[in-house]
């Protein structure tokens, strides 16, 4: 399972973005069974404000299965239904943390969930 965490960069140190998931500048992309990061994606969608950047951002993530943050606009519902993608909303501050999180809960990662809180 992947997960793509929504990030900034501050010093060297990935930290979670502290508003809406889709503002922020990088997705880091995590492998949650080896904790290893796979890959970092530059957001091309962040400064863009429509109806349908949700449905973009669906299909530029369209290999993880999970959205990770801190913040979710309220296109959150519809990642479920529409894409069968699960938003996590995790309470950490750095990427280093919220791995660790995601690692330790993974029982409560339940792909029939619409929303996760860690």
């Amino acid at each position: 399972m992947k997960a793509a965490v929504a990030c900034y960069e501050s010093n060297g140190v990935y930290k979670l973005f502290p508003t809406e998931f889709g503002h922020a500048p990088i997705f880091v992309i995590v492998d949650l069974d080896t904790k290893q990061i796979v890959e970092k994606r530059e957001n091309p969608y962040k400064g863009e404000e429509s109806k349908d950047k949700f449905k973009k951002l669906a299909e530029y993530l369209k290999d993880v299965d999970y959205f990770v943050g801190k913040q979710f606009g309220t296109s959150v519902l519809k990642l479920r239904p529409m894409f069968n993608k699960i938003p996590v909303v995790v309470n950490a501050e750095t990427l280093e943390e919220a791995i660790e999180k995601l690692s330790n809960s993974k029982d409560k990662l339940n792909l029939d969930s619409y929303v996760i809180l860690l």
